[in-house]
């Protein structure tokens, strides 16, 4: 497995990005670096660092598949809150690491409470 780098949106919160870390993933936090930026902007961001983007904000997946903006590695987006945030980072590290839903490169990944969808992004611009 390849350790992939993450670009965590501001709404994932610092305890969960710092269990990340100590878990030796790499992850790029919007929180620390750029809080306020806008989803265009993280988005371009992703791409431009070929990321993992962790969100819970659904706007992302407008802006790559109606507006064609370009998408990042992958778009983990979290519909549903964990109990805590020792079962968010649980959940991300198996998503992540192919262990919930296979290889998430190149894909939308939606996960929910009920279960996990798989969408394969546009061809790249």
């Amino acid at each position: 497995m390849s350790r992939r780098i993450l670009l965590a949106d501001e709404n994932i919160p610092l305890r969960v990005i710092r269990a990340l870390r100590a878990a030796g993933h790499q992850v790029i936090a919007i929180v620390e670096e750029a809080a306020g930026l806008d989803d265009a902007a993280v988005l371009s961001r992703a791409h431009g660092t070929d990321a993992v983007l962790l969100t819970f904000d659904r706007d992302y997946g407008e802006l790559i598949f109606k507006k064609l903006h370009p998408h990042p590695r992958s778009l983990i987006y979290l519909r549903s809150f964990p109990a805590s945030p020792q079962e968010l980072t649980d959940l991300i590290v198996r998503l992540v690491d192919g262990g919930i839903a296979g290889d998430v490169d190149g894909y939308l990944i939606v996960w929910t409470r009920e279960g996990i969808r798989k969408r394969l992004f546009p061809s790249r611009v």
